[in-house]
């Protein structure tokens, strides 16, 4: 990444997460992330996958499906910034995605 952005630029919700993204090229960080994240979840199985260390928490599925919601929210919200979309932007309103997904449905390989 060329340079960090600044706390203006972004809600300070997200300042947590934009604070854990290490230095170097965003590129290749991501790269490592999609690699990383792919291993892990590749060699579970479907019951690893539904697995809840307490029965009100989030299974591995849930989790993986929030991040994905997630990156598609953020993906869609980057294009329209790109493409200089001067509409506003709607509030990302928090739990927006959690637990409406079906994620704990089997999936095939």
């Amino acid at each position: 990444m060329p340079f960090r952005p600044s706390k203006a630029d972004y809600n300070e919700f997200f300042d947590t997460y934009v604070r854990r993204v290490p230095e170097g090229d965003l590129r290749d960080i991501l790269m490592q992330s999609l690699n990383r994240t792919t291993e892990l979840y590749d060699g579970l199985t479907e019951e690893d996958g539904n697995y809840r260390y307490a029965s009100d928490k989030w299974s591995l599925k849930e989790v993986l499906g929030h991040i994905t919601d997630n990156e598609r929210i953020m993906g869609y919200r980057l294009l329209r910034i790109a493409r200089g979309d001067a509409t506003p932007l709607s509030r990302l309103q928090r739990g927006c995605t959690s637990g409406k997904g079906r994620f704990l449905r089997a999936v095939g390989r």
